[in-house]
């Protein structure tokens, strides 16, 4: 038994040995992984102190910018309405002065008609024979009145005829206002 147990103990010690040797050779690979982990470790604490440091200020800047859109939302809603009420009110302006065109249309227009019929009146006025001067021997007769004069006689023995004056012009002013 005794070559057994040696044998056993070879294989332990060999096992071991093994052992020990593989475990060498994890370090020796693992020692620049840990150095580099260190690294990587001290760098994030870097990090996590920069955030720390301009983490708040930027936030603060972020809500400061949310509560000024928020602000400059309100205004432009404002903004909005003050225009909706502003073309509400140059419609309204429209629509008056398009009503007033169309008064000042009317009005125009009977006013060149009152022209056209005053001018019409006019030529018509001036175009018409002027009315006959009264005076006594253009003074209408009546029959009573008649008396027989040697120039009203004539040789036939004829009734004189009665004339009358002509009629005025119509009036060119007119009596309303």
């Amino acid at each position: 038994m005794s070559a057994l147990t040696l044998d056993s103990t070879a294989w332990l010690a060999l096992s071991l040995g093994l052992v020990a040797l593989s475990t060498t050779a994890v370090l020796v690979v693992a020692l620049p992984a840990v150095v580099e982990l260190g690294r990587a470790a001290r760098s994030a604490e870097k990090l996590f102190d920069t955030l720390n440091r301009e983490l708040p200020p930027v936030l603060e800047a972020m809500r400061a910018t949310g509560e000024e859109l928020s602000e400059l939302t309100d205004g432009v809603g404002e903004g909005v309405e003050r225009a909706g009420q502003l073309v509400q009110q140059v419609d309204e302006g429209v629509t008056f002065v398009k009503r007033q065109a169309g008064q000042v249309r009317k009005t125009s227009g009977s006013v060149f008609a009152g022209v056209q019929a005053a001018w019409r009146v006019f030529r018509a006025s001036s175009a018409a024979p002027a009315p006959y001067p009264k005076s006594p021997q253009t003074q209408p007769r009546h029959a009573a009145n008649i008396a027989a004069t040697p120039s009203d006689a004539a040789p036939s023995a004829a009734p004189a005829k009665h004339i009358e004056p002509s009629a005025p012009p119509p009036s060119t002013v007119s009596d309303r206002p």
